[in-house]
């Protein structure tokens, strides 16, 4: 309601050549020309998001004990704890489905305070829906791309224009508590050249999963996450061997914080917690 209110206000000034000083007059000043409030909600309803959220991926140190995360070899890389970030702005387009405009940036936690840098991460713009909600199964997620005007320096290097694809999950509730299902992510890539012989083509994965609901705002997840690509050099689909096992927590606090830490573990070291990461997952509201 504020930002509706400092919206039409700002509309109106702008409409009749009024002083910036009108927008901290009281309401009543605005009311007296209910033509201009009229156009300036309206105009408020379509231009401003009516839900603004964020995700955060904490990529954190291994257990190791030397600080750093290790990869699905168990070679430690040093100097990449790293957040991964996106603000959601969100319209209400149906009663399902609303349209999303994601920027994203990237903050490096290297403890090196001269190399810690953040990052701009392509922007999507898309929408995200419910595909299907029967009583007890259910698929929702989106779909969304980067634009060719808003690339990242190193997105344009590599020539990539759209990556439409999305994240998804399809859900069933078995009782109560208890449900499992899969998550499943995937992008098609297209460029602005001529396409290489190593060129990605697609990407993916997918993560079975089962969940059981403790408590209203506790709830624990296991889940197997397998990544794959498609390049034109072998012209076929084949998994990658950074499978992982992760062993997740969900603690919602109220609805501007959830908390999600896991425990992620790799195929390739047979599972050693040893050469495993801690990662943690935020989300939330702001409105």
């Amino acid at each position: 309601m504020i930002k509706k209110l400092f919206f039409q206000k700002l509309v109106l000034t702008a409409v009749t050549g009024i002083s910036l000083s009108t927008i901290f007059l009281p309401q009543i000043a605005l009311a007296q020309n209910s033509y201009y409030k009229t156009t300036a909600e309206r105009f408020a309803d379509l231009v401003l998001p009516d839900r603004m959220t964020y995700f955060s991926v904490y990529s954190g140190p291994s257990f190791g004990g030397d600080g750093d995360p290790v990869n699905s070899s168990g070679e430690v890389q040093e100097n990449s704890i790293n957040t991964w970030n996106q603000v959601s702005f969100q319209w209400q387009a149906t009663k399902k489905t609303r349209i999303v405009l994601n920027p994203r940036f990237l903050i490096n936690h290297n403890p090196d305070a001269e190399t810690r840098e953040t990052e701009l991460v392509d922007p999507v713009v898309g929408f995200n829906t419910v595909w299907y909600k029967g009583e007890k199964l259910t698929f929702a997620g989106g779909i969304n791309t980067i634009l060719p005007f808003a690339r990242t320096e190193g997105t344009e290097e590599d020539g990539v224009i759209f990556n439409p694809g999305g994240f998804n999950s399809l859900m069933y509730q078995a009782t109560p508590r208890f449900s499992f299902g899969t998550w499943i992510w995937g992008r098609a890539l297209f460029y602005d050249r001529p396409v290489g012989e190593l060129d990605e083509r697609y990407s993916f994965f997918f993560s079975p999963q089962v969940n059981y609901q403790f408590y209203d705002d506790f709830s624990a997840t296991v889940f197997f996450q397998f990544d794959g690509d498609a390049v034109t050099t072998y012209r076929d689909i084949y998994l990658e061997s950074d499978e992982t096992l992760n062993f997740m927590t969900t603690i919602t606090i109220n609805q501007y914080l959830t908390l999600q830490p896991m425990i992620t573990v790799f195929r390739e070291t047979g599972f050693n917690p040893s050469q495993g990461n801690f990662n943690l997952w935020l989300s939330g509201r702001f409105f």
